[in-house]
């Protein structure tokens, strides 16, 4: 199976082949799946969680773009509230 995705993965990968991509550890879908949730979120909702945890998990396999949205999620956490 090839891992790779191309620049607009959205156009050529469903969001289950995306999230199976993302739980084989790939952290360019995770990333994806991150902001994908990320844009659909209200805080505490169940696409605000899996925005966080997407991004976690690129985040802590070196992907920049991941750490960044992370970083901003964090910014915008407030004081004291836990993933």
């Amino acid at each position: 199976m090839n891992h790779s995705i191309t620049s607009h993965p959205c156009d050529n990968v469903s969001l289950a082949q995306l999230t199976e991509l993302a739980q084989s550890g790939n952290s360019e879908a995770q990333y994806i799946l991150g902001r994908l949730y990320n844009d659909e979120r209200i805080d505490g909702s169940e696409e605000d969680k899996l925005s966080f945890y997407w991004l976690q998990q690129a985040a802590e396999q070196g992907h920049c773009e991941a750490q960044y949205w992370l970083g901003l999620r964090y910014k915008d956490t407030p004081t004291g509230h836990e993933r």
